[in-house]
């Protein structure tokens, strides 16, 4: 699948603890979803049809944007994720108004453009993340979308090592968001196209 995501990139700190996880998942389990994709936050992600009209459209917004801080302050599992139909392990964010904000300002940029595409019949039983990939293209824009920064998915048990131990290595850190990127996706590999700063 090829699309453009917009993402927030970890500081140094953050960066360090997702690598550390990952290349634990590497070593113990090799090759799972997610696993070798960039650290980021996703804000939106969505196969396009004008990239150019878009990006320009996405930098005249976010430079009018002041910067902000952001808690990372749960270790999350979500459990049978539909995407990877693994357990996918993330740094999950505080609920903070202006990202949801800045989520739905760009996912009404993205709605212009993006591709017509056939949604996975996984996302069908669920109204609100279906109604979300029609409108959007991104099946986790509005209020179910809960801002993370992935790990990994892991197809193992749920009672696997790795998730215990994670789940028990708690994270309370706020990081500065003074920058956002925009990225080209085309399955697993993530190339930067540019990123903005904010005010």
């Amino acid at each position: 699948m090829m699309g453009l995501g917009v993402f927030i990139l970890p500081d140094e700190k953050l960066n360090a603890k997702i690598i550390q996880w990952k290349n634990l998942v590497v070593r113990e389990l090799n090759d799972q979803p997610y696993t070798n994709h960039p650290p980021h936050l996703t804000i939106i992600y969505s196969e396009i049809e004008d990239k150019e009209a878009t990006i320009n459209e996405i930098k005249e917004y976010l430079c009018s944007l002041k910067s902000f801080y952001l808690t990372v302050n749960k270790n999350n599992v979500f459990w049978d994720d539909l995407s990877t139909s693994g357990h996918t392990i993330t740094y999950n964010i505080k609920k903070n108004v202006y990202l949801n904000n800045i989520q739905l300002k760009l996912s009404l940029i993205f709605s212009k453009y993006k591709k017509h595409i056939i949604i996975p019949k996984s996302f069908r039983s669920h109204k609100h993340l279906y109604d979300s990939y029609v409108n959007y293209g991104f099946p986790f824009v509005g209020r179910h979308w809960i801002p993370h920064f992935t790990i990994s998915s892991l197809r193992v048990e749920k009672n696997n090592m790795i998730i215990k131990k994670f789940l028990l290595d708690k994270l309370d850190i706020s990081i500065k968001v003074n920058k956002i990127s925009v990225w080209d996706i085309n399955g697993s590999q993530h190339q930067i196209i540019d990123e903005f700063p904010l005010r």
